[in-house]
C-alpha cells in the first residue's frame, strides 16, 4: 500500500521536526497523548467499550505508550466528578492490561472556560489536571470573552499551568490570532 507524503509546509513545526526525525530512522522511544476521549459514554468520544478498545489498539500500534484521559467537564457540579474520571480510567486500564496492551492510561479532564469550574480547581489539588500534573486543559468557546486574560491569570495564581484545546477551532482566534500571542507573553488586553 503506497504511503502518502504529508507538505511540510501545511504543519506545524514541532510535527515538521517530529517527522524529519522518523524519516532518518531516529527511533522515539515513547510517545504521550496528552488530549484524549477515550473514557467511553462520557462525552462525544468513545460511545462504548469496544470503541475505546479499538481506539487504543490504533494509537499503542502506532506507538503511544501513555495517553491521558480528558473527557469533557462542562459544569461545574452537574458534569463529571473527579472521582467519576478516577474511576473510569481505572477499568479502563484493566481492560488494556487484560487486551494485552503496553498503555498506561492517566486521568485528566478537558475543562470548558466557564468562571464556575475555576471553583472545582482548588490551590493545591491536582483534581481535573492532566496524569496529576500542574497543567489543565481549558477549552475556548467559539467566541473568546474579553475577560478570558483574567481568567487564564487566575487558573496561573492557583497554581496550574493552562493549555488551550483546539484553538484552531476558534474562529474568533483565527481572525485574531494575536490575542493568542499575548496570553503566551502574559501582556495585559
Amino acid at each position: 500500500m503506497p504511503t502518502q507524503r504529508i507538505s511540510n509546509l501545511a504543519l506545524p513545526l514541532e510535527t515538521r521536526l517530529l517527522k524529519r526525525l522518523l524519516d532518518l530512522g531516529v527511533v522515539i522511544p515513547a510517545m504521550i497523548d496528552i488530549h484524549s476521549h477515550v473514557l467511553y459514554g462520557v462525552d462525544d468520544g468513545a460511545p462504548d467499550q469496544n470503541t475505546s478498545l479499538e481506539l487504543l489498539r490504533m494509537a499503542a500500534q502506532k506507538g503511544t505508550t501513555d495517553l491521558i484521559c480528558t473527557p469533557l467537564v462542562l459544569e461545574a457540579g452537574k458534569g463529571l466528578s473527579w472521582a467519576t474520571i478516577m474511576a473510569k480510567t481505572q477499568a479502563l486500564q484493566q481492560l488494556v492490561t487484560q487486551d494485552g496492551l503496553k498503555l498506561k492510561l492517566y486521568p485528566g479532564a478537558e475543562l470548558e472556560f466557564n468562571w464556575d469550574l475555576i471553583e472545582l480547581l482548588q490551590k493545591g489539588s491536582r483534581d481535573y489536571c492532566l496524569a496529576g500534573s500542574r497543567y489543565v486543559i481549558d477549552l475556548p468557546a467559539t467566541t473568546v470573552p474579553n475577560h478570558m486574560s483574567d481568567f487564564l491569570y487566575d487558573l496561573e495564581l492557583k497554581g496550574f499551568v493552562p493549555i488551550i484545546a483546539h484553538a484552531e477551532r476558534c474562529q474568533a482566534l483565527m481572525h485574531q490570532p494575536e490575542r493568542l500571542l499575548r496570553w503566551i507573553k502574559k501582556v495585559p488586553q
